[in-house]
């Protein structure tokens, strides 16, 4: 026979159930009825629901940030400081008489000068005029080209310009060196050499430059940070509406 309040199984004839204790004559149970409890069950991490439940992201554009006026008004900037090799450079003047002097301008030392100096009289070893007037093309080629690649490349122009203002800066520092020079020819002894407003506003338009370069990166680095943010809002304001709307 069986309990009829907890269905264990008993021995004919018994009057109490030795498992709730109740008796098999009663109807209702006189002790209650113990219960197992029940199995706990797995930790389960709640998955994000599925596309068809109606979860959808929006799609954003990647964050990009364009050019600000700054870039463009450096560029700008070095295009005028090429220009200015165009303007008087160097200026070279005899001691003894001192309103007696000449202007050169930059293209003319990268272009004209050496060869203007190259005597068929003279041996090119010899002429030290020669020396010094390539050695001047050399450092003014090297500060146009360095101009120029600031001019084209869309990034790096701070770093050229920089360079290009160095060797220019050098150049204006070593007219002196260039004075001296030529005193020890006895073909031009007594000549005076000095850097000319062309060279220093040249330096200038690429100091400039440089300054503009890094305020445009100063401007788009924040901007970006801003749309970076208006970005994470946007997403995170769709995550909550979807889960409200599926859960509503």
């Amino acid at each position: 026979m069986f309990c009829k309040f907890c269905g264990k199984e008993l021995a004919d004839g018994t009057k109490f159930c030795s498992e709730c204790g109740n008796s098999l004559d009663s109807e209702t149970p006189i002790q209650p009825v113990r219960q197992e409890p029940a199995a706990p069950q797995p930790f389960q991490q709640a998955a994000y629901p599925p596309p068809s439940m109606g979860y959808q992201m929006p799609y954003l554009p990647p964050v990009k940030v364009g050019k600000t006026p700054a870039y463009w008004i450096g560029k700008v900037a070095v295009l005028f400081a090429l220009f200015c090799f165009m303007m008087p450079f160097v200026r070279t003047s005899i001691r003894i008489i001192s309103d007696h002097g000449k202007s050169y301008t930059g293209t003319y030392l990268m272009f004209d000068a050496p060869d203007d100096v190259d005597s068929r009289h003279i041996d090119r070893r010899d002429n030290t005029a020669y020396e010094v007037m390539t050695t001047i093309a050399a450092i003014l080629w090297v500060a146009a080209i360095l101009a120029v690649i600031a001019l084209i490349l869309p990034v790096g122009t701070s770093i050229f310009s920089i360079l290009s203002s160095l060797v220019l800066l050098t150049f204006a520092a070593g007219c002196r060196a260039v004075e001296e020079e030529l005193q020890d020819s006895i073909y031009y002894r007594g000549i005076h050499v000095r850097a000319q407003y062309g060279l220093y506003l040249a330096v200038a338009l690429l100091i400039t430059s440089v300054i503009l370069m890094c305020m445009d990166s100063s401007i788009r680095r924040q901007k970006k940070r801003e749309l970076m943010m208006q970005r994470n809002m946007i997403q995170n304001n769709a995550m909550m509406n979807n889960y409200n709307n599926m859960y509503r």
